[in-house]
């Protein structure tokens, strides 16, 4: 676009050069030509730059590896980064918009990362050639609304799509006060071995240090956290950080564990215990 432009620049020259001063016309010219070999010098080192610096793809991934704590679980569509399964639970589709908003707002998720490559054929009602069209381009301004986290903007010195990764909860979020959550209900496991322990309702621990994941809306404060294992001299502890990845604390294993949530947000609660243990539960309530 940028040559086609300078092509009718260079054309539309001589014209108004015939109307101008001998000297102005020879400076005028030189400066064209000048122009007219600097532009693909400057096109050839924009793709040498392009080449060697990481894509908005890339860019992303070592954003959320850096900021976004292990387990938070991600909605991504086509012309968006894959990450890495065994840090993070991830759910692919073709366009995000084929999901409902309902479904994208369960709290189950954590993330929504689209890309522009997906989504922007939907922004333009020209391109709307099936009826289902026209509800993805509603369901996507919709997804524009929701809590943007970041955004990685592709340029002459960038590659890849424009992305936004988006912050995801319901559309009424309820913090709780406590919470008994069920071993066997965890949200994610580091090893799906922890899921084969050979009775029901618990998680079985075969390698240091595995861990199991429990969520959950709290509301800030001061809680207790007891966590139900055996044998009860198992070496572990637990971590507990923010969604968004602030640091609650890591705490030893114990009768319970006293911790500080600093402000309502969704939290990570992660039980590491050293083999050979079984989690029943854990229970996070109300200090007294």
């Amino acid at each position: 676009a940028v040559a086609a432009v300078l092509a009718v620049g260079i054309a539309a020259w001589p014209a108004l050069l015939a109307r101008r001063s001998r000297r102005w016309r020879t400076a005028a010219a030189t400066g064209v030509a000048l122009a007219a070999l600097a532009y693909p010098l400057f096109a050839a080192t924009a793709v040498t730059v392009r080449r060697n610096r990481p894509s908005t793809g890339e860019l992303a991934v070592q954003w959320i590896r850096a900021h976004v704590p292990e387990g938070a679980a991600f909605l991504r569509e086509d012309y968006t980064p894959a990450l890495r399964r065994e840090l993070y639970p991830q759910v692919h589709r073709r366009f995000a918009a084929r999901m409902s908003l309902a479904e994208i707002r369960d709290p189950a998720w954590d993330y929504l990362l689209l890309s522009h490559s997906a989504y922007g054929r939907f922004l333009d009602p020209a391109l709307w050639s099936q009826p289902h069209h026209q509800e993805f381009a509603r369901r996507y301004e919709a997804m524009f609304g929701f809590d943007l986290v970041r955004e990685f903007t592709p340029g002459w010195f960038r590659a890849g799509p424009l992305l936004r990764l988006y912050r995801l909860d319901p559309e009424e979020i309820d913090y709780r006060r406590k919470r008994l959550f069920a071993a066997d209900r965890a949200d994610w496991v580091s090893d799906p071995q922890i899921r084969e322990a050979p009775r029901p309702r618990r998680l079985r621990y075969t390698r240091r240090w595995q861990y199991a994941l429990f969520k959950e809306y709290f509301d800030a404060g001061a809680y207790r956290a007891r966590i139900e294992y055996r044998p009860r001299e198992a070496e572990g502890y637990l971590h507990v950080v923010s969604r968004e990845g602030r640091e609650v604390g890591t705490f030893p294993m114990g009768p319970e564990v006293r911790l500080d949530l600093p402000e309502p947000g969704k939290y990570f609660f992660k039980v590491f215990l050293a083999p050979p243990t079984e989690l029943f539960g854990l229970l996070v309530e109300p200090a007294e």
